[in-house]
């Protein structure tokens, strides 16, 4: 398996381009068609690759249509994040709701 091939299983069920694909790769050190080694620079790459989708709420593209479930999409990146060794909180925002209880 290759660094591309690992990358886009990390992907799935999400479509990637190939071209944004061996960008991450590359901004993560990796060369696209060597042997797939490092499960946490794979996972940066995912991380960097997937956090794209968090603006849309789907996508068109020749008759295909793909919708994306953002709290799953979240879910994963914070994951792949623990997995890459990355603060997930520069990729996936948390809003915290304080009910006023610890106002004293």
């Amino acid at each position: 398996m290759t660094n591309l091939e690992a990358l886009r299983a990390e992907c799935e069920p999400y479509t990637v381009a190939q071209n944004i694909a061996e960008k991450a790769l590359a901004d993560a050190g990796l060369v696209p068609g060597d042997d797939y080694s490092s499960v946490s620079l794979i996972a940066k790459s995912a991380v960097n690759v997937l956090s794209r989708f968090l603006s849309l709420s789907n996508e068109s593209e020749g008759g295909f249509t793909q919708g994306y479930n953002r709290e799953g999409l979240k879910e994963r990146l914070k994951t792949l994040c623990k997995t890459a060794g990355l603060d997930p909180s520069g990729f996936v925002q948390s809003i915290t709701i304080q009910d006023g209880s610890n106002r004293w």
